[in-house]
């Protein structure tokens, strides 16, 4: 990293401090949405809300991020890009994340729909989700070819600090529950915590590299 780029950083070194607010704010959301839940709901369990929070997580900046790239006014004054010039230049790839953020959220819900809640059959749903990860899988390539050298770092440290986040609450939760002081992980609980593994660590690879500014 050179001067130019750890100069962000310094100057909003309270970056952690508003991503703890943000967090604390969802983390808000979440305990109100399991709190005011109809207790007698038998539709979605704990792990069926945890998914459902995640795909929030996705969903909300993804149609920020669709509004921005679309309406270049709103993309500027949600910071998303400089200015008009910038939004021009940045526009394709940023569009692309919004909408794999956009198709995650949608994957997620897929599951959910499918179990527990039964909207969907087991077959139909399986196929929807591999076509929306043949669909992310296509978007993450686009957004990889437009990255310059600098984004494509960010990628490749933001993979290895998602690998520790899954690594770390995964291994010692499969721990407890080898050793039946808890019970294990349920397959929706494992691609929630990955999901949510993957948007927080891009979140923290970009803040590291001073390029989150005053956007969070």
């Amino acid at each position: 990293m050179n001067a130019d780029q750890s100069r962000p950083a310094r100057k909003n070194g309270a970056w952690w401090a508003r991503l703890a607010l943000w967090g604390a704010a969802g983390g808000v959301v979440g305990y109100a949405v399991g709190h005011l839940w109809p207790a007698d709901d038998p539709g979605l369990d704990a792990s069926s809300l945890i998914a459902l929070l995640v795909a929030t997580m996705y969903a909300v900046p993804g149609v920020l991020v669709l509004i921005g790239c679309l309406v270049p006014q709103a993309g500027i004054a949600l910071k998303m890009f400089d200015d008009h010039e910038a939004w021009k230049d940045e526009r394709a790839i940023t569009l692309h994340s919004g909408i794999g953020c956009l198709l995650i959220a949608v994957f997620l819900m897929t599951l959910i729909a499918a179990n527990p809640l039964g909207l969907l059959a087991a077959e139909a749903a399986f196929a929807l989700c591999l076509l929306i990860g043949a669909a992310v899988g296509w978007m993450t390539w686009r957004s990889w070819a437009l990255m310059d050298e600098l984004w494509r770092r960010v990628s490749a440290e933001a993979t290895v600090v998602a690998f520790y986040l899954v690594l770390v609450p995964g291994l010692a939760w499969s721990l407890a529950a080898h050793l039946h002081l808890s019970v294990p992980l349920a397959p929706l609980d494992w691609i929630s915590l990955i999901l949510a593994a993957s948007l927080v660590a891009s979140v923290i690879a970009t803040a590291r590299r001073g390029m989150l500014e005053n956007r969070i």
